[in-house]
Parts: C-alpha cells; sequence; structure tokens
C-alpha cells in the first residue's frame, strides 16, 4: 500500500512538473522544478538535493529582467536549503546574491525581507553579531512594509536571542513577549510549539536575571506543556543551581532521561556544578573525564558557549584541589574558547580588546576566577602578582565595554550589581597585598576599582546623553525618542492607579511596544559618533588626585564583605583605611538614621552611643586634616547613600556641618570642578500648589511661593508651573528650583515622578522622561520636594532616584531631599540659600550656612532637630573661581610690573 501511494505521488509530482514547465511564464523550466520540490509538502533528501543543484545552476546565469524577481526569491530559499543541511557558510552566500540581484535590477526593498531575517539568524549562529544585529534591523525595517509574508514572531524572538546572547537580558524580555503577542490561537499547534519557544526564552532570560522564582514558576508551566520536557528540565535545574538550590537540582537533573543526559553537554556542566557546590571532589573528576568524551564526540567548534564553561569548570575543579597552575591554564583555554579573535593560550597574556559575543558575562566570570587564581599563585611566587593585576584590569575593563554597549540604564544597573562582587574580592585581595608586601601605593588602584564599581551605568549613560544632546543626532531622531519617551509617559500614568485585569494587560501590551520601538531606535544612534561602543578609558587615580582643587577634601567609603575602606585626597596627597565590618554596628547605623527621619517636631536631638562610636571609627585621625579643608566631598556606598554625614561628631563633639560645607557625589569619576556664580536672569523657579485647596490629590503648598521670593518674575505659581512650560523652557535655565510634590518608589523606580500643575495625565513628569530632557545649562536644581533623593537601593549604582534622572539630564549640581520635608521650613532654607548664593558664595556653603541660620534662630526654634533640616543635602561639585574673572589678576600682575620696569628703565637713564 505504502508502495502505491508512493508510485501516485510521484506520478503527480511529474504531472506538475510537466505542467508547470508547459505554462511558465518565466521561461525557465529549472527554476520551476527548482520550486515545485521546495514547496512540496514532504521533500526528500533527495528532493532537496536536485532542488538545490537546481537552484544553483540557475543562479549561476544572468537573469532576464523580467525573472529578476524570482531569482532574488530563488536566492533565498537555496540559502534556506543549504541552512536546512548545516551549510550555513553557503547559506550566507546565497542570501547575499539575492542583494546583489535586488541592487542590480532596482528591484524593491521588501523583497529582501526574508532575506535579511534568514542572513541574521545564520550570521548570529557564526558568531558575526554585528552583521547579525544590522540584518534583523533591517527585517525590523521592511516588516512594517510587508503584510502575508512578514514573520514577526519569528524576527522578533531572533532579536530577543541576540540581545540576552549579549548579555542585555532586560531588552531580550521585550522582544520575547513582543513575539509572543503575535500568536493566536487558530494557529493550532504552531502556536503551541512557538510559545513554548518564546516562554522559554523569556524564562532563561529572568533567570539570568537573577529572578529565580519567576523562572522556576515558567520552567513549570512549560513541563505541562509536555514539549522538550527533558531540556526545560534541564534549564529548571540550572535555575536552582544559581540560586544555592542543589539538592532540588540534582532532584531535577536525576529525573532527565538517560539517553538524553548522556549526551547533553549542558546536562554534564550542570552535573559538574552542582557536585562542586557538594564539593565531592571524586565524582567531580568522574563527570568531567564522561563529559570530555561528549565534547569530543560533538566535535563542538571554537566559541562555543558549553565548552568554555566546561573548560571553567575543569579550572574550578584543579583550583579546588589547589592545582593553581593547572586552573590558569583552564581558565586561560575557556577565554580563548569564548572571546572571538583571541587564540593566546600562554597563562602569561589576557585580551586587551573585546566584542560584545556570546557569553559576555560567562567571560568576565572567568577573567575572575583567573585574576584571584594568579593572586593565590602569588602568595608563594611573587612573579605572578602582576599577572593578577593584569587579569582584574582586563575584567574590569571588559564590565565597562559591556556597560558602554548597552542601550539602557536598567541593564547597566544590572551589570553593575553582577560586576560589584568582583570589585569587592579584587579590592580586598589588593590590600592583603599591600599589607603584606608593604606597598601601600597599591591602594591608589583599589581606590580606582572602588569608583569605578560605583555608579558607573548613570556615568556610561548620562555621557551617551550628553553626546546625544551636544552633536551628531539628527534632531528628528531626538525628537522621535522625545515621542516615544512621552507615550511611555503617557502609559505610566494610566498603570497609576486601580485597574481591571484586561485594561492593565492592554497597558502592558503597549508599553512592551513602545519599549522595543524605543530600542530599535537607540541602535541607530550607533551610525553617529561618541555611540558606536567603544571602550573608555577606566578612572585614573593619579590624574584625579591632582586635579582635585586646592582645599578640597574627598572623602571615598566603599564596602567589602570584611572590611570598609575609607580613600581619603586633600591638596595632592592621598591615604586610605581598611576598618573591619566587625568594628561597624550597620544595624546601629540604620537604626540611627530611620529615627532622624521619623522624629516629629518638639524632640531635643542627642548624639547616641553608636553615631559617636561610629564617627571616631570613620573619620578618627582625619580631623584634623577635614577641619583645614575648605570643603569636603563625600562619596557613600550602599547604607551610607541615606547617612547625613554632616551631623557626625568630632571628638569634641562639634559636627562636620559646623567645620565645613559638605557635599555629595555618586563616585569620584563624576567629580569635576565647576565654575563660581551663575546669571540672576536665568534663573527659573515653579511652585505649582502654592494657591488654596488640593490639586490632582494633593495637598496645598501654600508657602511654597514664599522660596521663590529670589526669583522675581521668573517664578511660576499655580497655572503657570505646567509641565509643558517646565519642558520648555528648563534647557535654557541655569538655576532651577521646584517647590512641589514628588512621589518616590523602592520598587519600581521609572514609577517615580515630580509634580506640575495639569489636569488628568498632564501634570506628573516621570524619572524616564525627567532623564532625558536637555538640561546641561542648569548648574543648580533645587528640587524642594519631599524623598527626591530616594529610591531603589543598588549597591553599585547608589540610590536610582529622581536625582539619578537629573545627573542623567545634565544637571551640573543639585539640592534634593532624603524624607519628608516641613513647608516653612523649605521656605527658610531656601531663601538664605540664594541670599548666599547670589552674595558669591559655593552652592555647598550657602547650604550649610542657611542650615546654621537656622540652627541659630531662635525664631525657629522648634525646627532645630535634624528632622527638619539633615534631610537636605547638595550632590555637588568642587567650586574654583569664574573663568570670566580669570584674566584679571594676571592683568594686574601685568600692569605692575609694567610700571616697575618702567621705574627702574627711568632711575636708570636718569643716572646715566
Amino acid at each position: 500500500m505504502l508502495k502505491i501511494c508512493g508510485s501516485v505521488s510521484i506520478f503527480i509530482l511529474l504531472f506538475l512538473t510537466v505542467w508547470v514547465l508547459s505554462f511558465s511564464q518565466n521561461k525557465n523550466p529549472k527554476l520551476d522544478q527548482a520550486n515545485l520540490l521546495y514547496l512540496s509538502d514532504s521533500p526528500s533528501v533527495e528532493d532537496d538535493s536536485l532542488a538545490i543543484l537546481l537552484y544553483e545552476q540557475v543562479l549561476d546565469l544572468a537573469p532576464d529582467p523580467l525573472e529578476a524577481s524570482a531569482f532574488v526569491e530563488a536566492a533565498e530559499r537555496l540559502g534556506n536549503l543549504y541552512q536546512t543541511y548545516g551549510k550555513v557558510e553557503e547559506a550566507v552566500k546565497s542570501y547575499r546574491k539575492g542583494f546583489t540581484l535586488k541592487r542590480a535590477y532596482q528591484l524593491s526593498d521588501t523583497l529582501l525581507y526574508a532575506h535579511h531575517l534568514y542572513l541574521g539568524e545564520a550570521l548570529f549562529g557564526l558568531s558575526k553579531l554585528d552583521s547579525s544585529l544590522y540584518h534583523l534591523q533591517q527585517a525590523e525595517k521592511l516588516q512594517e512594509k510587508i503584510t502575508d509574508s512578514a514573520q514577526p514572531e519569528r524576527l522578533n524572538n531572533a532579536l530577543g536571542v541576540y540581545f540576552f546572547e549579549t548579555g542585555n537580558y532586560i531588552r531580550s524580555i521585550a522582544y520575547f513577549e513582543k513575539a509572543e503577542s503575535y500568536l493566536r490561537s487558530d494557529q493550532g499547534e504552531y502556536e503551541k510549539y512557538a510559545r513554548y519557544s518564546f516562554l522559554s526564552n523569556k524564562a532563561s532570560a529572568l533567570y539570568r536575571l537573577e529572578k529565580f522564582d519567576s523562572a522556576q514558576s515558567i520552567y513549570s508551566h512549560l513541563l505541562d506543556l509536555g514539549i522538550n520536557t527533558e531540556q526545560i528540565r534541564i534549564n529548571l535545574a540550572n535555575t536552582f543551581i544559581e540560586a544555592g538550590e542543589t539538592e532540588k537540582a540534582i532532584q531535577v537533573l536525576e529525573a532527565v532521561s538517560r539517553s538524553y543526559a548522556e549526551a547533553s553537554t549542558s546536562y554534564h556542566n550542570l552535573m559538574i556544578k552542582a557536585l562542586l557546590q557538594r564539593n565531592e571532589m571524586d565524582q567531580i573528576k568522574n563527570s568531567l573525564d564522561l563529559a570530555e568524551v561528549v565534547f569530543e564526540q560533538d566535535k563542538i567548534s571554537r566559541h562555543s558557549l558549553q565548552r568554555g564553561i566546561f573548560l571553567s569548570l575543569w579550572g574550578d575543579y584543579h583550583q579546588k584541589r589547589g592545582e593553581f597552575p593547572l586552573a590558569l591554564e583552564f581558565y586561560q583555554k575557556a577565554i580563548v574558547q569564548l572571546l572571538p579573535g583571541f587564540d593566546d593560550e600562554s597563562v602569561l597574556t589576557n585580551p586587551a580588546e573585546f566584542s560584545m559575543g556570546i557569553s559576555s558575562f560567562t567571560l568576565f566570570e572567568i577573567l575572575v576566577k583567573k585574576a584571584k587564581t594568579a593572586w593565590w599563585l602569588a602568595e608563594k611566587d611573587s612573579n605572578y602578582f602582576d599577572l593578577g593585576l593584569q587579569t582584574w584590569r582586563a575584567a574590569f575593563g571588559l564590565a565597562q565595554f559591556i556597560a558602554v554597549n548597552f542601550d539602557n540604564d536598567e541593564a547597566r544597573v544590572f551589570l553593575g550589581e553582577k560586576a560589584l562582587e568582583a570589585f569587592e574580592e579584587g579590592i580586598e585581595l589588593l590590600h592583603h597585598f599591600a599589607i603584606q608586601t608593604n606597598q601601600p601605593d597599591l591602594m591608589r588602584e583599589a581606590f580606582a576599582w572602588a569608583e569605578q564599581s560605583k555608579a558607573n551605568g548613570l556615568k556610561v549613560g548620562a555621557k551617551q546623553e550628553s553626546i546625544k544632546r551636544a552633536h551628531g543626532l539628527p534632531e528628528a531622531l531626538i525628537q522621535e525618542e522625545r515621542n516615544l519617551l512621552f507615550s511611555i509617559s503617557r502609559i505610566n500614568q494610566k498603570q497609576y492607579g486601580e485597574l481591571s485585569p484586561e485594561t492593565r494587560k492592554a497597558l502592558e501590551s503597549q508599553m512592551v511596544d513602545l519599549q522595543v520601538k524605543l530600542s530599535r531606535l537607540r541602535e541607530k544612534f550607533k551610525e553617529f559618533p561618541g555611540f558606536d561602543g567603544k571602550q573608555e578609558s577606566l578612572f585614573d587615580p593619579d590624574s584625579f588626585i591632582v586635579s582635585l582643587p586646592s582645599g578640597t577634601a574627598l572623602l571615598s567609603i566603599f564596602m567589602s564583605e570584611n572590611f570598609l575602606f575609607t580613600f581619603y585626597v586633600l591638596d595632592g596627597d592621598f591615604s586610605w583605611k581598611a576598618i573591619s565590618v566587625e568594628q561597624i554596628k550597620l544595624q546601629a547605623i540604620d537604626a540611627w538614621i530611620q529615627d532622624i527621619a521619623k522624629i516629629s517636631g518638639g524632640n531635643r536631638y542627642q548624639l547616641t552611643e553608636g553615631i559617636t562610636e561610629f564617627s571616631n571609627v570613620l573619620l578618627g585621625d582625619l580631623t584634623t586634616e577635614i577641619s583645614s579643608a575648605k570643603e569636603l566631598i563625600i562619596i557613600p556606598q550602599g547604607i551610607f547613600n541615606s547617612l547625613p554625614f554632616e551631623l557626625l561628631p568630632d571628638h569634641e563633639g562639634k559636627l562636620l556641618l559646623e567645620k565645613l560645607p559638605v557635599s555629595y557625589q555618586f563616585s569620584a569619576q563624576f567629580v569635576q570642578p565647576v565654575a563660581l556664580g551663575f546669571e540672576q536672569s536665568r534663573m527659573l523657579g515653579y511652585a505649582p500648589f502654592s494657591q488654596s485647596g488640593s490639586l490632582n490629590g494633593f495637598a496645598s503648598l501654600q508657602t511654597s511661593s514664599d522660596e521663590l521670593r529670589p526669583f522675581g518674575d521668573r517664578a511660576l505659581l499655580g497655572p503657570q508651573a505646567t509641565k509643558a512650560s517646565f519642558m520648555g523652557n528648563a534647557p535654557s535655565a541655569q538655576v532651577i528650583h521646584l517647590a512641589t510634590h514628588a512621589v518616590a518608589s523602592s520598587e519600581d523606580p521609572n514609577q517615580a515622578f515630580i509634580t506640575f500643575y495639569g489636569e488628568e495625565d498632564d501634570f506628573r513628569l516621570f524619572a524616564p522622561e525627567l532623564a532625558y530632557q536637555s538640561l546641561d545649562q542648569a548648574k543648580l536644581i533645587y528640587l524642594s520636594a519631599c524623598e527626591t533623593g530616594v529610591g531603589k537601593l543598588s549597591n553599585s549604582e547608589g540610590l536610582i532616584s529622581l536625582a539619578r534622572s537629573l545627573s542623567f539630564a545634565g544637571a551640573e549640581q543639585m539640592v534634593i531631599s532624603l524624607w519628608v520635608s516641613e513647608d516653612r521650613v523649605s521656605a527658610y532654607l531656601a531663601n538664605k540659600f540664594y541670599a548666599y548664593a547670589l552674595d558669591g558664595e559655593s552652592f555647598s556653603n550657602a547650604l550649610r550656612m542657611a542650615k546654621l541660620d537656622l540652627l541659630r534662630d531662635p525664631e525657629m526654634a522648634q525646627f532645630h532637630h535634624p528632622f527638619f533640616w539633615a534631610n537636605y543635602r547638595l550632590i555637588g561639585q568642587p567650586s574654583v573661581a569664574s573663568s570670566s574673572s580669570g584674566w584679571l589678576y594676571p592683568m594686574v600682575g601685568f600692569i605692575i610690573l609694567l610700571f616697575v620696569g618702567i621705574w627702574v628703565w627711568l632711575v636708570f637713564y636718569r643716572q646715566s
């Protein structure tokens, strides 16, 4: 029966072939026959082989102009057939043949949609990532012009995979969700399998973001679908291993069928990881040997992620056994495996240049392992110290390179958190060698690493925004970005409140669409100078130390697992101190901060024993030096971001506030001297709630207009203080004062906003929209609102707050608040602050003097507790004399010398 059916099928196929050849308008029988074979419902290997041969023969010839479109399609189909049989290089050439034909015959770009899509996928498989992304994005552009032949779910999934493999997990999730949104219930089995694929990819990205519960939930759901269950179990086990739940991981791995497990390289790698966590050395060696056989059988080529991981696991095994030279060799082999263009297997070398390739994070982790191993060897052989130092630098250089190539702040924040542990380990080990070898200057490098670890995502993002605003980008692209950010803001506005599940789901879908469009747009930015992803130079501590203005002191804090490090700079001198964490009572410090932020008025403030002890430990012998400085810049980290350092006492009980101006910065990387002074005509103030009665659910702030007395007619009150006015006028202002309400968010920083006068959706300015304003002209933004410096705490990036958004937007300095404000105190401090600033004081000293006036004013006695004023802080810069007067002193000196010279000449002339 089967033979009869086969004969009938062959007869029908031959009949169709003859029919097509008889009536074809192409007059190209080979092309017609190849197309018929390609479109067959169940082609055999022989059919495909014949189709490949026919397409090759056809494409060797130049087509008739009327057949050119058919030849372009033939190039795509031949490429697809090559891919089916693993001939990826040949597939690439065939797709590119289609581009050549399109150009030669001036055909429509839409004919190349599938070429771009499939070529992008093929190039990705060849690790040619830049070219892959280019073609996938070209397909994105064409997709809007295509209807029936478009494959949006496949394209968005391919883009998601690209961003996943290059470490941009947040962006990849947006594309996977976008791909899933195109699926329909009437698509039958295709919908089921495609949804499985997209959800699986999304779960992998969530796992990479360490959202293990969410990933495990998706994987458990996918097991119920019954598709590729063995691989899903392996993925699920991976999340348990990364979460440190070794026993659960092994339990899941043991459920994988023996035949599948034996052939799976990822299964072997995961089992070895689990055994390493259990420290079962004998079983680890057996598993490594078994896996070696599997990798050899698969003949996996260079730049395989799984083989790179496997080589790294060999390194881990030898490292656990104390066989450090062998561990180094395997880590080096893993680096060579994972980094295209780097082929040196000598452990004494490290990569100097990087490319955004598959497994960037894994490569970073292996470099860190190599660095630590080299320094463990250096304990007995000092020759390995330099190798370790070079390897740490390579690892941190890679982290910087990845950050520069990310296009969104969320991805950079995640990267910063991932890299922080390595910075902590590196600094502790460097400190160990500085003590052991009596080389205290090594701690300059530790200072550099500490600053690189802080707010690096903000630094990279703010610089790119500055480049965008300053030059290079067409206004049309910038306006398109503004439009998208406005649309995203509108979605945020609509999500702010009670919504039905259906409405919320629809808004979330719209948000995904907008985020994908924004990502697509920002990829275009890379075509312009400054957006090419080139690696920036890392922080140079020596240059920084000598560049800090005379009299400006800097105190930076960095906390590792075992030490609180302080780095101090003043007048070209550098010093440091390592304080055991056991000496720091973190819970007592946190409780003290919370007490200050919540205390009610009228209570007498007293220094606690805990904070006095902490101040003595932290400042200690620096007290005298700090007293001699003109101003102090604090670089906090972690919990210390919320600590009001002005309240720390010295050995005499005097507060820092009484000694000198104190300001703060995100990192020493941001510190840059600025000129004193500003133009009073370019001050701009907003008080949208100055009138009586609530507005949009926010209470009146009737004293807020008092804050703007120094602004004169540049103060916008009530209905004048609109969001549109701010966005239109703020870019040209030098001083901006916002006396308004603000809402912080410790869960989702994107939901933080500043309020203006307006109706419905027009009165909130959300953090993401604020971040992309053009505020480069602003020498100061004074955010007189509650909790404008509060947000989600990142140990590497600091508080993700409205202050961070202002820094993105280009603000030079800013006054922000750490907790709720009292209206009368806000008005008092603002008026005093501007009086001193207009009189020529630096912003840091103006704020200090305003606070001291408050404390000395008997009429404000009820507000003397730090609750009322310690919440205000300046994120500032060291101040130097204005460049406009920089000519004065040299000119006066020149005139004096000129007169002296004339006098001497006259005296000499008379004598002669």
